[in-house]
């Protein structure tokens, strides 16, 4: 960690904007785990956890406006080169991936963001990413995918880059929602 914060996001805010089919201001009701074969190899069968996120949309910045969305995530495992929980069994595979997965979002679960997203050819969304990889993926603690930006204490105003990258007394960038909306009007608009 640098003693001014973190590094800068390979994506700008201008990226994230243009790369992203849907853009919307939205809160996390509803939070389900499922697992999907992998592949079987050896007498064995490889399990991958995901993770379906349902959010209310209060608000729809880019693309067609929906009531909620459920946004599909891989759970990924640290050490695992597929990228995803790897068990023979199911049950334990949610477990573990449970346990891997909430305590990277508990602390933004309760509270409204703006969330970039990409449409799936399964109907559902997944967070929009050119990098991939890393324990966090896609919330604001992520260091190239800042895909999903929580709301700080202060009621419309939302954080730019994560407040566990700051040291005490320095400023964590945040945008009000006003200024996001003249950022993309102004993005999407080509100016």
């Amino acid at each position: 960690m640098h003693g001014h914060g973190p590094e800068p996001s390979y994506r700008s805010l201008d990226h994230r904007i243009l790369w992203s089919d849907t853009i919307v201001r939205a809160k996390l009701t509803e939070l389900s785990y499922r697992t999907e074969e992998l592949e079987r190899s050896g007498g064995c069968i490889y399990y991958g956890v995901y993770a379906d996120m349902e959010f209310r949309v209060f608000e729809t910045f880019k693309g067609d406006h929906h009531d909620t969305v459920i946004v599909e995530v891989m759970v990924f495992h640290p050490r695992s080169l597929r990228y995803a929980f790897v068990y023979y069994d199911e049950t334990d595979s949610v477990a573990k991936g449970q346990m891997d997965f909430e305590p990277r979002i508990e602390q933004w679960m309760d509270r409204e963001a703006i969330l970039f997203l990409e449409r799936w050819s399964s109907g559902n969304f997944g967070f929009s990413t050119i990098f991939t990889g890393g324990r966090t993926q896609f919330t604001i603690d992520d260091r190239y995918n800042k895909t999903w930006l929580p709301e700080t204490d202060e009621k419309g105003v939302f954080y730019l880059a994560s407040p566990n990258d700051y040291y005490k007394g320095i400023a964590t960038p945040r945008i009000s929602l006003e200024r996001f909306k003249v950022v993309i009007e102004e993005v999407l608009s080509g100016g």
